[in-house]
Formats: structure tokens, C-alpha cells, sequence
């Protein structure tokens, strides 16, 4: 797989022979590929169905990292057709064009997926953060988020106290919040939307959680692999985690996080 440089590039890929599914009773999206002529993998497929909501697409990502996903919602609430399964006039914007209906992609999207003279992917940024104690060891593995990194108060009765260093101004940021995030704009929908009302469409974002003293959020629209952003915990613990994740590490009073994009991408397939 190819590595992208920004958001939003497309690639043109062979045609997919295999696939692999995650998610609960996708038993019927199964047959429909595997009657058309697909074959399927468990281990390397050539893309990924994800059949279920937002925390079954994170879920695949971090399965299947970097094969190219297409995103089918388990319910029948869909952006793209109508209860006959016609495809609506009006485009769908945003993170919602990724996903089907199960009507959906058995009246039309297997069928084209299968007729495709080759695959055409979107790639999306990630983001990656390790964790380091105040002698500059690391605490447990890098980890990596497809929407966004989080660093947490440890206790919900106790807010988070640190600093910021962002690798374009390294006088330090104060703060006190119930946490910091390090969002990609694929996840610039979700919960950073939820806590700063913004979203936006490339690069990163970082934003604090519920301050004390409110602060504008900061988005770099594009952002290389070395310029990191800098999390010290000053007082109280931190937890540290990549979207919705059980891989927590405990962090302590001086222990801070190094945060960037990643070298991966996220690659979703193009109907």
C-alpha cells in the first residue's frame, strides 16, 4: 500500500479478489461477496468490510491497518438511498459518504465493487503518540489513533493539570481540563466536534477537554512526521489512549507524550 502525503489524495489500486468482514451477524454481506466471485481472507484480504457503526470502523483499522475499508451500517437510517434503494440525487458530505446500508450495498455496491477495473482508495491521516516518563524512557508502546489521541484526567473528580509545547512555538501552555486531544481531521467529526463545535478537513488539531480557561483550539492544515506536540503532566495522573481503544497507559506527575502524524494511513474504497 501506498503511503500518502495529505488527506483526501486517490489512488488507483488492482481490482480486489478477497475481502474480510468485522463486525456482528455479517453472515448475509459474506454470501453476497462470495457469490459474486470474491474470496475470503481472514489473513492480508484486499479490503476490509466494516459492518456496523463508528466504533466497529475504528475496530477494523486497528485489525486491519491500512487495507482499504468500506463502511456498511448495520441499521436502516442511510444518507445514500432511499427505502427502494435508490441512490439519492443530493451528494453526501463529510464522514457520512463513507457509509451504506446493508440495501445499499447489496442492490448496488457489491455488484460494482466486483465490475471495477481497479480500486480507487481516499487515504486519511493518522495520528501516533508514545508515552515517556521524566527520565526519557518510554512507558509501554507507540500507539496509533484514527481519530484521535486522548490524554485524560485519571480520576473524573480531579481535573488534569500539564503543559503544551507545540513544535511551532515552544513557550509552554498552561492548563487545566479534563484532558487534551490530538485529533485527525477524520476525527475532527467526532469527539473533537463535540468539545470545540469545529471540524475541519486536513491535517491535525489539538484541544483541550472542558478547560478551566478557554482556549482556541489549534489546527495545522498540513503537518510533517517530525513536528511533534508535547503533553507534560504537571499535577494529578493521565491516562493515555488512542480512540476508543482498551490499551490504556497510566501516566504520572513529570511522565509526558510526544504526539504527530503517522507514517500510516487510512484507506477507504470509492464507489
Amino acid at each position: 500500500m501506498r503511503k500518502s502525503i495529505e488527506d483526501g489524495q486517490l489512488f488507483n489500486l488492482k481490482p480486489p479478489k478477497s475481502f474480510s468482514i468485522i463486525g456482528k451477524n455479517s453472515n448475509k454481506i459474506k454470501s453476497s461477496l462470495t457469490k459474486l466471485g470474491f474470496k475470503f481472507k481472514k489473513s492480508n484480504p484486499d479490503f476490509v468490510v466494516s459492518f456496523g457503526g463508528d466504533g466497529t470502523l475504528l475496530a477494523s483499522e486497528r485489525i486491519y491497518p491500512s487495507i482499504p475499508k468500506i463502511c456498511v451500517r448495520h441499521d436502516s437510517i442511510c444518507f445514500k438511498c432511499s427505502k427502494n434503494g435508490k441512490v439519492l440525487t443530493h451528494p453526501v458530505k463529510g464522514r457520512e459518504s463513507l457509509f451504506y446500508c446493508s440495501n445499499c450495498f447489496e442492490k448496488f455496491v457489491a455488484q460494482k465493487l466486483f465490475n471495477m477495473p481497479f480500486m480507487k482508495v481516499k487515504s486519511y491521516i493518522k495520528v501516533q503518540a508514545s508515552a515517556f516518563n521524566s527520565k526519557g524512557i518510554q512507558i509501554g508502546k507507540s500507539l496509533l489513533a484514527l481519530n484521535e489521541i486522548n490524554i485524560m484526567h485519571q480520576k473524573p473528580q480531579q481535573a488534569l493539570r500539564g503543559q503544551i509545547i507545540l513544535f511551532d512555538n515552544k513557550k509552554p501552555i498552561s492548563f487545566v481540563s479534563d484532558g487534551v486531544l490530538i485529533a485527525s481531521a477524520f476525527g475532527s467529526s467526532g469527539y473533537f466536534q463535540s468539545c470545540t463545535r469545529k471540524k475541519f478537513n486536513k491535517g491535525l488539531a489539538v484541544a483541550l477537554v472542558n478547560p478551566v480557561r478557554l482556549w482556541k483550539p489549534k489546527i495545522y492544515s498540513s503537518i510533517k512526521e517530525n513536528q511533534k506536540i508535547k503533553v507534560i503532566v504537571n499535577r494529578r495522573h493521565g491516562l493515555l489512549y488512542a480512540d476508543n481503544s482498551e490499551e490504556i497507559i497510566k501516566l504520572d506527575v513529570g511522565d509526558f507524550v510526544l504526539s504527530s502524524r503517522s507514517k500510516e494511513c487510512a484507506y477507504f474504497i470509492e464507489i
